[in-house]
Parts: C-alpha cells; sequence; structure tokens
C-alpha cells in the first residue's frame, strides 16, 4: 500500500470557516480530510509512538463543505455552552471538552486546521478513508483520538480463527 502524500491537499483553518466566503471555497464534492491540532506545545502520544503532526480525525464524506462546516459549527458551538451534534467527532470532542484537563489543554481552538481532497462526483471516499486509517495505525499502533472506530476492511478476505477471538474481545490480532 502506497502511502498517502497529503502534503499538496487543499488547507483550510478551522476557525476560518466562521466566514461563510470561506465555507463557499470549499468543494461541495465527495472527498477525505484530516483533522490536524498544531499548537507547538501540545503532544500526540499514541501507543507506537508521538504523533508528531498531530492528526486529530480522519474522515470522508459526500460533501466537503458540509461536512467540515458540521464539525466546525459542533466544536464551536460547544465553547458557547450549547451543542448541534451534527458529526461524529464533534460528539468525541464534546465527550473529551466536558472533562477539565482536556478543556485546559485544548481551550484555544484556533490552532486546529484541515487538509481535504475532493473527488470528481461520481466517486465514493470510503475506500481512501480506509487506507488513511490503516496507515495511522500500522504507524501509531492507535487511531487518531477522534476516530473511535476502525473502518471496515473492503477487501474480500478470510479471517483465521484466531482473528475472529480477537476482533471480539475487541483486539487486535498480532
Amino acid at each position: 500500500m502506497n502511502e498517502y502524500d497529503i502534503s499538496e491537499w487543499n488547507k483550510v483553518r478551522l476557525s476560518d470557516l466562521e466566514s461563510s466566503s470561506v465555507r463557499e471555497l470549499l468543494p461541495s464534492t465527495s472527498g477525505v480530510y484530516v483533522i490536524f491540532y498544531k499548537a507547538k506545545t501540545k503532544r500526540i502520544r499514541r501507543l507506537g509512538s508521538e504523533d508528531k503532526q498531530k492528526i486529530f480525525y480522519i474522515g470522508q464524506t459526500k460533501n466537503i463543505r458540509k461536512r467540515l462546516h458540521y464539525f466546525y459549527k459542533d466544536i464551536f458551538l460547544l465553547r458557547k455552552g450549547s451543542y448541534d451534534g451534527y458529526h461524529i467527532a464533534g460528539c468525541t470532542f464534546k465527550y473529551w471538552y466536558n472533562d477539565t484537563p482536556f478543556k485546559k489543554v485544548f481551550s484555544d481552538l484556533n490552532p486546529f486546521y484541515v487538509k481535504y481532497y475532493a473527488f470528481r462526483k461520481g466517486h465514493n471516499p470510503k475506500r481512501e478513508e480506509n487506507i488513511l486509517i490503516q496507515q495511522y495505525f500500522s504507524k501509531f499502533a492507535d487511531l487518531p483520538p477522534l476516530n473511535h472506530s476502525f473502518p471496515i476492511r473492503y477487501e474480500k478476505r478470510t479471517f483465521s480463527k484466531d482473528e475472529i477471538l480477537f476482533a471480539k474481545a475487541g483486539l487486535v490480532c498480532p
């Protein structure tokens, strides 16, 4: 599996999504996106090693503009005491945000930004999201903090008895 080079992807600061003129520049097509936290003093430790890119979430969508706006609304409204619950990463962020140590560390939401890649019309981005998450997991032995589940594998294969037992226990087979 080739690693994705996301350095050439489009980039937007999450706080800039407050502006409708910035949101209108986002594509309304399907794509994959990665949410980062770029504060210099904060570190994201994973089981395998430290995530120096500080990836918080990897996702896919049928409409990049709507999806990123939903995430923006969830975390920025949360800071004002309300919450809409449009985005699953927003739900996870809300759960953590109510924890005082997390709130102290991530109270400044300006360092959040998104890199996204838009596909041509009709493309299903689930496969690419799966590849990105598998690459992250193989590097860090963990999921990004706001991803709460590993996506389904899309290739057909037969699982061993050990893999089935590990999966039922919620573990990864060695």
